[in-house]
């Protein structure tokens, strides 16, 4: 099985981070995994593959993780495959150029920060 990913090139700004995908494995073992960024491993109790990348952005903006799975049922039994990640910036780069008071206009003091994060993704 080969999984990847890539940063598309219409967001080079977009730094994902903590991307764990979840890959179902119903199998005793699996054999000659290699991930080309990051780390997976194959756990028989959890009985899934978990590949794990700390940072993706426009200098490592693909990868792919390669396994072998002996003795699967049908192709059916890979899924659902989930995944999780965050990021310290929006694809949309919004961002708030000032704060203003409504009862008479003035400028306030603020701060801001955004974010990017998935409660659930799961390719079914």
């Amino acid at each position: 099985m080969n999984v990847e990913y890539e940063l598309a090139s219409a967001y080079p700004k977009l730094e994902v981070r903590n991307l764990v995908v979840s890959i179902p494995a119903p199998v005793d073992s699996v054999s000659s995994m290699v991930a080309s960024i990051g780390q997976a491993n194959f756990s028989k109790r959890e009985g899934a593959v978990t590949w794990e990348v700390p940072i993706i952005d426009s200098s490592a903006s693909s990868g792919t993780v390669e396994f072998t799975l002996m003795g699967m049922s049908s192709a059916d039994a890979l899924f659902p495959i989930t995944a999780s990640f965050m990021s310290p910036t929006t694809l949309c780069q919004l961002g708030v150029s000032e704060v203003r008071s409504a009862d008479d206009g003035g400028a306030l003091p603020f701060t801001s920060s955004a974010s990017l994060s998935v409660e659930s993704y799961t390719i079914a």
